[in-house]
């Protein structure tokens, strides 16, 4: 067998061991005891080089196709998720910029005087992305359908795309409470 020591090898390491000992008396004690424990209780097996984690899996996965399956399923979820998550911000992105540009087209049909500066500027669609914040397109979309009933009784009622007080917000409650729209 190889790794073993023979009978001989292991008085000669005893006798090595022996006269490191006497030459360094002052590390006796545990270590020395450990050490000699340890030879004496043999046999002595040479620890052989560890093999490399990531070329053994390479090596179950080429040689067991299920196992090789498993890993690519997961590989393939896995980018699935990440399409999936950059498909979602695409989506967010796009349904946003659609409800920025819907509630601003109101807010041009009122002729509010921050219409003028944001159209003065050199691109107005990102001009209005950014005075509408980093609200969520759900929140924009629930703002433009809230207001979208109220805009078109505001036009046919009073002729106006903007409230001229309370005095209208109150007459359209009292119109809606009442069943006219």
């Amino acid at each position: 067998m190889t790794g073993i020591l023979k009978q001989e090898e292991v008085h000669k390491l005893a006798s090595g061991l022996w006269a490191w000992c006497l030459r360094y008396r002052s590390l006796q004690g545990h270590l020395i005891r450990s050490i000699r424990a340890a030879v004496e209780s043999g046999p002595y097996v040479k620890a052989l080089p560890r093999p490399d984690a990531a070329e053994t899996f390479q090596g179950l996965v080429n040689n067991n196709l299920l196992l090789g399956l498993s890993v690519l399923e997961r590989q393939l979820k896995q980018n699935k998720q990440l399409r999936t998550t950059v498909n979602k911000q695409a989506k967010e992105e796009a349904m946003k910029q659609k409800w920025v540009l819907r509630l601003a087209a109101y807010l041009v049909a009122a002729g509010l005087p921050s219409v003028s500066r944001i159209q003065a500027m050199d691109d107005p669609a990102a001009a209005w992305m950014r005075a509408f914040g980093s609200r969520r397109g759900s929140t924009l979309k629930n703002r433009a359908l809230a207001w979208e009933p109220f805009f078109r009784w505001l036009e046919q009622a009073e002729g106006r795309a903007w409230p001229s007080g309370a005095n209208s917000v109150l007459q359209y409650l009292q119109e809606r409470f009442d069943g006219g729209t």
